[in-house]
């Protein structure tokens, strides 16, 4: 996922799936983000039912900070603001390993930290 790139509650845009295809990073009807280990809950936002309601819509912006916002355009959810300047090329992805992961250019610098608790 890029900067603007979109996940909304709306059934088929709000999935972010890792490339052996074992986890999945959900954005749930009821606003709550949900990182999967298969059908397993392994982190979550604790943001169910919060805000004005859905659609809600979880990106990552240009300055390094990823957000999900209700259909009042309210966050409801956000990391820490990481980076400054321009052009940071930031992303966020689901990796083999467990963990959803920003990153600005090749430094990580948010994770769920979910890969720690599993066991392969």
């Amino acid at each position: 996922m890029i900067p603007d790139q979109l996940l909304t509650s709306e059934v088929g845009k709000n999935t972010l799936t890792s490339t052996n295809g074992r986890y999945i990073f959900k954005v749930e009807n009821d606003g709550n983000l949900v990182l999967y280990d298969q059908t397993i809950p392994i982190w979550e936002s604790r943001t169910s039912n919060t805000g004005e309601g859905g659609p809600y819509v979880f990106r990552i912006h240009y300055d390094c900070l990823l957000y999900l916002k209700d259909k009042e355009e309210n966050t409801i959810w956000r990391s820490l603001k990481i980076c400054s300047g321009s052009n940071n090329q930031a992303k966020f992805i689901v990796q083999d390993d467990g963990n959803a992961v920003a990153y600005r250019r090749t430094r990580q610098i948010w994770s769920t930290s979910s890969a720690e608790n599993l066991s392969n």
